[in-house]
């Protein structure tokens, strides 16, 4: 019988083992590549709100039935700035409101059962995705006050749909979401509202802020005075 060779038995596991190494390391690359990107170049999700111009402001709103001009009148629009601070493009980045609450008459928050999360628009003629590049902020529409002639047309065409056992009648914070539904509310009555409101995106980590909402009901025609009326601030 031939011995074995010890220095060709060493040998064959130097070369297994290098094989090994270099399969795993194919499959580990792509993997520790992705890893590094999004530890070291992923895009920074930031909210912020300001109750100020220009991220809050008056301007005007057509109305229109059909295809038929109604009027053009003021409306009071309040923003929220998302910007991103990372170092690669921030994609399909979407702001949804998950919930909103009311506070009672002792002024604690009741939160409106079955809420369904929605979409709400970007401004500058955006829709529900956006791409936003490094260094970059957009906004989207948070809501709007409308004028009191428009928002009695709007509650006649039923677009209003207002929290249970308020007065309809009165005048209300419009919400701004994509998807409207009959079950919940998308025009805020005079109260205090929290809403909670998150932007998702395909490569960044989900960002949750909390907006409150406090409206006396009250229309005024400048921004200096309605922003005394219809006070909006992040608490989160």
């Amino acid at each position: 019988m031939q011995a074995t060779d010890p220095a060709l038995r060493l040998a064959d596991w130097v070369l297994i083992g290098c094989s090994l190494f270099l399969g795993i390391a194919a499959l580990l690359a792509p993997w520790v590549a992705e890893w590094l990107k999004r530890r070291f170049y992923a895009p920074v999700i930031n909210v912020r709100f300001s109750l100020r111009t220009p991220d809050c402001h008056i301007t005007r709103s057509d109305l229109t039935i059909g295809d038929q001009f109604v009027s053009r009148e003021e409306v009071f629009v309040y923003r929220i700035l998302v910007e991103n601070r990372g170092r690669s493009q921030a994609k399909r980045c979407e702001a949804v409101i998950e919930g909103i609450d009311r506070a009672d008459a002792s002024g604690q928050f009741i939160t409106f059962p079955r809420f369904t999360p929605t979409s709400i628009e970007w401004g500058a003629g955006y829709r529900e995705f956006l791409d936003i590049n490094p260094h970059r902020h957009f906004f989207c529409d948070l809501a709007y006050v409308y004028s009191p002639n428009h928002q009695d047309e709007f509650r006649r065409l039923g677009s209003f749909q207002n929290w249970p056992g308020l007065d309809p009648s009165q005048l209300g914070v419009t919400l701004r979401p994509i998807q409207h539904f009959y079950s919940q509310p998308n025009h805020l009555l005079p109260g205090r509202y929290r809403l909670h409101l998150a932007i998702f995106s395909e490569n960044a980590k989900v960002v949750r802020t909390l907006i409150e909402v406090a409206w006396s009901g009250n229309w005024r025609t400048t921004e200096e005075a309605m922003f005394q009326e219809c006070v909006v601030h992040q608490l989160s």
